[in-house]
């Protein structure tokens, strides 16, 4: 949020933070989400698919304020927004692998 920041000497662990719940979130969904794909309909699995697009637009778009000297990101906290972006980034390509095999799945049952 523009115009906010943590207490001084805190950016890190407040960074720190929130990339482990973050991490921790999606191996949760990576462990669930594949076994129950196969219980589920096509649009949830599209719907995950595209919830997991959300986060890796928004750190996209606070890396490119960053590249545009528009906003400027700590080392460390930088450090951490390229790696969420990568988790987010391979997040969304198992989420798609996924619902595409379950659509597939879906269309090869119903003929």
């Amino acid at each position: 949020m523009r115009g906010w920041t943590p207490p001084v000497g805190a950016e890190v662990d407040y960074s720190t933070y929130v990339h482990w719940a973050l991490l921790g979130y999606l191996a949760i969904q990576l462990i669930v989400l594949i076994p129950a794909s196969g219980a589920g309909s096509t649009g949830e699995t599209w719907l995950d698919t595209f919830t997991s697009l959300l986060p890796f637009l928004v750190v996209l778009y606070v890396l490119m304020l960053h590249w545009s000297n528009l906003e400027r990101l700590p080392l460390e906290q930088l450090r951490y927004a390229k790696s969420t972006m990568g988790v987010m980034g391979l997040d969304f390509v198992v989420d798609f692998w996924v619902a595409v095999a379950t659509q597939n799945q879906s269309r090869a049952i119903s003929r």
